[in-house]
């Protein structure tokens, strides 16, 4: 572990443990469909964590129920997960960690952002609801994919090293593309298998107030 110019979380899973409330807004929102294919498509949501709910949708429409895609029924799915979301989150919780960590940032006067697959201003609603958001230079989310959002802010950091700390395969994956290191947070991860599938080079821990125990004994 060591100290970075900058600072990128995911939200779900790592800042809140909200990940299984996100579960069953899936459940909830199809609950019209056959339990098999619903079955199939929460495997594809816990194998692609990060990846925004039209994609899942599309995905769930096109490849596990077999039809073409509409649109319209995306969006449809989409607003009802959205509704559901937005109900479950009220209990989700923030991370052991998260504040501590997030203060000792902030004091040091590093910048953090927030970059989830969720919905954006859904990501703002829940972090303001907790008094997170002041911790943030940006949060951002969906419709724009993981990558397309950190393009927005990572010029400014030319020459500088950034991490990004999340706990699914597209949060490793755009940590790479744009030459971050990555951590993992496992401990309310839905990836399974996620020892064999995040690569032994990256650090793992089980949850922010492992990783700032790690950064104090490192000088943070």
């Amino acid at each position: 572990m060591k100290l970075y110019d900058f600072y990128v979380f995911d939200c779900d899973g790592v800042l809140l443990d909200s990940n299984q409330l996100k579960t069953q807004a899936y459940r909830n929102s199809l609950k019209d469909f056959s339990a098999e294919h619903v079955n199939q498509l929460i495997d594809y949501h816990h194998k692609n964590g990060g990846v925004s709910r039209w994609e899942k949708f599309k995905y769930f429409l096109e490849k596990i129920v077999g039809r073409p895609v509409n649109n319209g029924e995306i969006d449809l799915l989409a607003n009802e997960f959205s509704r559901q979301s937005v109900s479950l989150l009220k209990n989700a919780n923030v991370t052991e960690g998260t504040v501590e960590l997030l203060g000792e940032l902030k004091n040091k006067k590093l910048p953090c952002f927030v970059v989830s697959g969720a919905r954006q201003e859904e990501v703002q609603q829940a972090l303001a609801e907790r008094k997170l958001d002041s911790y943030f230079q940006l949060i951002l989310g969906s419709p724009k994919n993981k990558v397309e959002n950190v393009e927005s802010f990572i010029a400014q950091f030319k020459g500088k090293k950034g991490v990004l700390v999340g706990d699914a395969m597209a949060d490793m994956q755009c940590a790479e593309k744009y030459g971050m290191d990555f951590v993992f947070v496992y401990g309310f991860s839905e990836l399974p298998e996620w020892d064999k599938n995040i690569p032994e080079k990256y650090p793992r821990v089980r949850n922010l107030k492992e990783y700032y125990q790690t950064l104090t004994r490192s000088g943070l």
